[in-house]
């Protein structure tokens, strides 16, 4: 069965495109976290699974090659609508999963647990899942320790997501920004639609810095980064 959207399903894509994650190579903070995963649950597959539009894709994987998979075979997309870790015993016996290509061929998914991404705003980004080829029990400790890792998860998105963006304005930093510009570029050429790029500069800055003080010049880059804003979309 494919998984009803969200009813905040909009709110949800942009709270994860704000993350700026997708597409982006491995990191050793969220490895860390999957290896832990596989280990603790001694599960042969652990994922951070993030829910896009039309994918799941892994930002970290133990146990499994592929980079991603079509949302409408995701497990994960029936997890992120659940407020408590989602878990399917056995995939095989479990209407929703029972022909779904993952549990008929490769991985031969059995045992799935998936834990939500929950982001301080509420929306659910994706789960950190463990995964077995064979049927398993998943008591009520263990669904509070995968919460507690999914927890751990969001944290780190957090986390870099903080260190991308500039503290006086609130805008990201010319780092996080080009990567953003690179991954708008390979959509575009995935997707074949037409991007264009708007720079904007503030005329005689540093005369506002010299006659007036770095604090008035401070003011006036907030006011043009909140005028932004609130002019144009994310």
């Amino acid at each position: 069965m494919v998984a009803p959207l969200p009813v905040n399903e909009a709110g949800r894509l942009r709270t994860l495109d704000r993350y700026a994650i997708l597409d982006t190579p491995p990191e050793a903070s969220f490895d860390r976290i999957t290896r832990l995963a596989s280990a603790v649950f001694g599960a042969p597959i652990a994922l951070v699974s993030l829910v896009d539009a039309d994918r799941q894709w892994f930002k970290s994987r133990v146990g499994l090659d592929a980079e991603e998979t079509p949302r409408e075979q995701a497990f994960c997309a029936h997890a992120i609508l659940e407020a408590k870790p989602l878990v399917v015993e056995d995939a095989t016996t479990d209407i929703r999963f029972h022909d779904n290509p993952l549990v008929t061929g490769a991985p031969d998914i059995r045992f799935y647990a998936g834990a939500p991404l929950t982001a301080p705003d509420g929306h659910s980004l994706g789960t950190l899942c463990v995964i077995d080829r064979a049927p398993r029990s998943f008591g009520a400790e263990q669904r509070r320790m995968l919460a507690d890792l999914a927890a751990t998860v969001v944290d780190e998105l957090e986390l870099r997501r903080l260190a991308s963006v500039d503290a006086l304005t609130g805008t990201v930093l010319r780092g996080h920004f080009m990567h953003i510009g690179e991954r708008e570029l390979r959509r575009a050429a995935r997707y074949g639609h037409p991007l264009s790029v708007l720079a904007l500069d503030i005329d005689h800055f540093k005369r506002v810095n010299d006659n007036h003080g770095h604090a008035a010049g401070d003011a006036v880059l907030r006011a043009v980064a909140d005028t932004a804003a609130a002019t144009l979309r994310e």
